[in-house]
């Protein structure tokens, strides 16, 4: 799931759900890319990719991770914008 501009989703998450936050370095929007970490984890051999989609100024921000499953050897790949 993608949250944008929420203060702190920490606060609504269900058990095992989790956040990568991206803070807001792109204008005053934050983005969390939300997922189930009993379920899936980042793939630690691919670093994640963030940024802005609008550079000048910037605006717009984005989130790349790769996740891998826990259960099965499924990877893939989540893209959390604003």
């Amino acid at each position: 799931a993608n949250l944008i501009e929420y203060a702190d989703p920490s606060s609504i998450l269900p058990e095992n759900w989790t956040s990568i936050r991206r803070a807001p370095v792109c204008g005053k929007d934050s983005l969390d890319l939300i997922y189930n970490s009993a379920r899936w984890t980042p793939a630690h051999d691919v670093p994640p990719v963030h940024g802005c989609m609008e550079v000048s100024p910037p605006d717009r921000p984005f989130i790349i991770q790769e996740f891998v499953a826990e259960a099965a050897s499924w990877r893939v790949i989540v893209i959390a914008a604003h």
